[in-house]
């Protein structure tokens, strides 16, 4: 499962996209231990531009997530999670170390009005074990304009 959010004027907007002819480009390398920042509860990840914040953390075993842009908060605190057969990952959750942090800078087309596109994200990974022993991991994805992530 797969969720993206736009930051754009304090509306969230599902962006569903297919991606063609992708590309990768040469950027300046930032500082990545700036962008994925271990905290008491969880993590920070920030944009490439250091203006959007996600934080990952739990609370009472609970996993959680909210989203800042330019210090003000654009979605409060959310739980973070998903049930599959039965099973609620989400819940009684333990956050390992944050992984395979890199910054993607990659140009590629779409069809439609605006064909030339380009992705700039920090991404990483955060693997998680619940307490009945079941792991899994999300992948991050912070833009400067809006967050995703897969389970």
């Amino acid at each position: 499962m797969s969720m993206f959010v736009t930051l754009f004027a304090g509306n969230a907007l599902p962006i569903v996209s297919q991606a063609k002819q992708t590309k990768q480009i040469e950027t300046p390398a930032l500082n990545l231990s700036e962008h994925v920042v271990q905290t008491a509860s969880g993590y920070d990840i920030f944009s490439p531009d250091k203006q959007a914040k996600m934080s990952v953390y739990t609370k009472g075993g609970q996993l959680y997530y909210n989203v800042t842009r330019s210090g003000k908060d654009f979605m409060k605190e959310s739980k973070l999670g998903i049930t599959v057969n039965h099973v609620e990952y989400g819940k009684n959750a333990v956050l390992g170390t944050a992984r395979e942090t890199q910054e993607i800078v990659r140009d590629f087309q779409l069809q439609g009005k605006q064909k030339d596109n380009q992705e700039h994200c920090i991404y990483t990974e955060l693997p998680i074990t619940s307490s009945d022993g079941n792991a899994y991991t999300i992948q991050f994805k912070m833009f400067n304009d809006g967050v995703a992530f897969h389970y």
